[in-house]
């Protein structure tokens, strides 16, 4: 669940969107191309306006869905608004078109309807922001080519005991100083940006470096995971197979498992050491603390946790044609790297992966309580 200041956020988000990319005059364009093709269904220039009108809509949408996080598209399925907002429009009219290649009228009724009801949906979010406006609900906005990281904890980690929570909280903080140091050289302040309930989701202030560090991580083993999953999926299907209930083949898959995560591991926690500003003796302590850091975030995303990025666009600085320059690289990737944290859905099956002691703490049984585990929904 999103706080209140975040939502109103999200809220002035999708609106300044529909209205810089003018998704709803473009699908008012669409609609009217579409109602004077259902007038004069052989008219070849009605029929080229109309593709050139769902064009023109398709980019805006594209554009639009750049400037949405995953999380954000997830937060948007709660509020029933994801379709709206999701970059699906001008698949939706071509699909309406095709179903209906003889009866243009009864496409375009359709399309009036969903029309009808996206522009209803913005009416609801616009007066829902004007009452959190005179709440004195107010956004927490990022300043220009500023970023922070979220990471959402499902109740189920922790159990609901605040001495897990703490716990879990420790687990990340060694995380997060695990990154700043391979990216900056130095372990820096953590700002506690904002709390918000009832799965705790934390959105810390840390420098852009170090948030890339986390966001290469973190895909990185959204990547890892998949290998997983997959040597998983094989080891479940053995197990319906009467020549197979043996156990043996489980035991080789298992060793699979653990082979390929020691691997991915150690090359991620090399890659990353590598380019750290570190040198000497502490590289290899480095080394050791990433390989840690690298495991608990595996096995903290197969629990359901996830991390979310959010970042603001620098100040658009123009060339001596006057042109807008490209944006800074850091800002870039960081932007990339939001529309690629996209957490798989997680069953009900118990966790593979137990979650490391950290370097110098044997003390995992408490991590490693078996718990059901699900995905919540909640990115210079």
């Amino acid at each position: 669940m999103m706080n209140a200041s975040r939502l109103r956020g999200l809220l002035d988000h999708l609106i300044e969107l529909n209205s810089r990319h003018r998704i709803a005059k473009l699908l008012s364009a669409a609609h009217g191309q579409l109602s004077n093709l259902a007038g004069e269904p052989s008219n070849a220039s009605h029929q080229q306006a109309l593709v050139a009108s769902i064009v023109s809509l398709e980019n805006a949408e594209s554009e639009m869905l750049s400037e949405l996080t995953p999380a954000q598209l997830d937060f948007l399925d709660e509020l029933d608004g994801h379709t709206y907002f999701d970059g699906s429009i001008a698949d939706f009219i071509r699909e309406i078109l095709s179903e209906n290649p003889a009866t243009p009228s009864v496409a375009r009724d359709k399309l009036g309807e969903f029309q009808t009801e996206r522009n209803t949906y913005l009416e609801n979010i616009t007066k829902l922001r004007d009452s959190m406006e005179q709440l004195g609900i107010v956004s927490e906005p990022l300043e220009e080519g500023q970023a922070e990281v979220g990471f959402l904890i499902p109740r189920e980690v922790f159990e609901s005991e605040l001495n897990k929570l703490i716990a879990e909280l420790r687990i990340l903080r060694r995380m997060v100083r695990a990154f700043s140091e391979a990216s900056t050289g130095g372990a820096e302040e953590i700002e506690v940006r904002s709390i918000s309930t009832s799965d705790p989701l934390f959105f810390f202030g840390l420098g852009v470096p170090t948030i890339i560090a986390i966001g290469k991580a973190t895909t990185w083993a959204l990547s890892t995971w998949k290998q997983v999953e997959e040597i998983r999926k094989i080891r479940a299907e053995t197990e319906h197979v009467n020549a197979l209930k043996d156990g043996e083949v489980a035991k080789i898959l298992d060793a699979k498992i653990t082979e390929t995560i020691e691997a991915e591991v150690k090359k991620e926690a090399d890659r990353i050491a590598k380019a750290s500003p570190t040198d000497g003796a502490r590289k290899n302590e480095q080394r050791t603390d990433l390989e840690w850091t690298l495991k608990s975030l595996l096995a903290h995303i197969e629990r359901g946790v996830t991390i979310d990025i959010r970042l603001a666009k620098p100040s658009m600085e123009v060339n001596e044609e006057g042109e807008p320059r490209e944006p800074p690289e850091a800002y870039q990737t960081l932007q990339k790297l939001t529309t690629e944290l996209i957490f798989p859905p997680i069953g009900e099956s118990e966790p593979i992966l137990q979650i490391p002691a950290p370097p110098g703490d044997d003390n995992t049984s408490s991590r490693n309580a078996s718990t059901r585990r699900r995905r919540p929904t909640a990115k210079e």
